[in-house]
This record gives C-alpha cells, structure tokens and sequence, in this order.
C-alpha cells in the first residue's frame, strides 16, 4: 500500500528531525507540545499511569490491578500474593505518564496502564448499584461494591449498576 510520511526539520546546515506524522495517524515529537486553545474530538476516557509489570503476567483490561507483596512489580489483584490493590487496568486512555520505552507497544509488554482519573470499566462478579464505591473483591483482578465509607483501598464509583451495563461483566467506574 502506498505510504505517505512527514517529518519536520530544523537547522538548515544540520537537519534534525524534531516530530514526523505517519500515514496511519501517529504522531510524534522530540519536544514539548503546547496549545492556546483546546483539545477537541478526543474520545478516550481517562488518565492513566504504567506500572512495572511482572514478567510473564496475564493482565486484562478491566482487571483491578495490585502491587506484588515485597517488590515493586504489578499484576492482577490476588489477595494471597499482593499487598494491595492500586487500580484498574485501562484500555482506553487518553494520556498515559511513566513507562520507558519509545513506543506504545513495548510499554504494554512491559507495564501496565493503570487508570488514575477518569472513567474505566472494572470486571465484577457480584451485583452493583449505581453510586456504590467500588473495591476489590475476593475473587482475583475483579471488584465488588459497598456502602462503606471508610474502606481504605476504594477503586472508585460505580456509574452503573451491573444490571444497566453496557458489557456483560464489567460497569463502568469513575476513578478520582
């Protein structure tokens, strides 16, 4: 298929290339990006943070996601071998800080995206009412709801109810 790609230089003498836009859309940049107006026609729902995946872990969108007892590496949330839950895994960011690698790809090999604000879909077993605060449950990488005001590891708050969600399984949660 034809391929069109722009890259935009600076210094005559010396090209260097600063950004290049790919004929599929992606659009990168050696510098900082700056607007005096807004941002519109973005569609993803959250902001979200990588964390240090355990190698070899299956991890899913949706998936409460926690912290290894004893190390610094995250997969999905067990009660027998993490030591807290920190998230949910998102799927559907639209920024995304931490990682280190230069490309999306091999950041979700090695991290995983873990939603810090905004709205994400969490798996769930049990039934859940609209305005419930959502926590993990006994059952791994999913979360329940509660009333409880004082639990301490809180995911978010259910924007539905199971029985409203749009995907069998999961409702949608906003995170603060």
């Amino acid at each position: 298929p034809n391929q069109l790609d722009f890259g935009f230089f600076v210094n005559e003498s010396t090209p260097t290339l600063v950004a290049s836009l790919k004929s599929d859309g992606r659009f990168s940049t050696q510098g900082d990006i700056t607007s005096a107006g807004r941002i519109f026609n973005a569609v993803y729902n959250d902001y979200a943070e990588f964390f240090e995946k355990k190698l070899h872990a299956t991890v899913m969108p949706g998936d409460v996601i926690g912290k290894l007892k004893g190390e610094n590496l995250y997969t999905r949330y067990d009660r027998r071998t993490c030591s807290m839950p920190v998230g949910i895994y998102s799927d559907n960011f639209g920024h995304v800080i931490g990682g280190n690698e230069d490309n999306i790809e091999d950041n979700l090999t090695n991290f995983i995206p873990v939603a810090l604000a905004g709205r994400v879909r969490v798996k769930c077993t049990e039934p859940v009412e609209e305005g419930q605060f959502m926590i993990a449950s006994a059952d791994p990488g999913h979360a329940k709801g509660t009333w409880d005001k004082s639990e301490y590891h809180k995911l978010g708050v259910a924007l539905e109810s199971t029985e409203d969600a749009e995907v069998p399984g999961q409702i949608l949660v906003l995170v603060r």
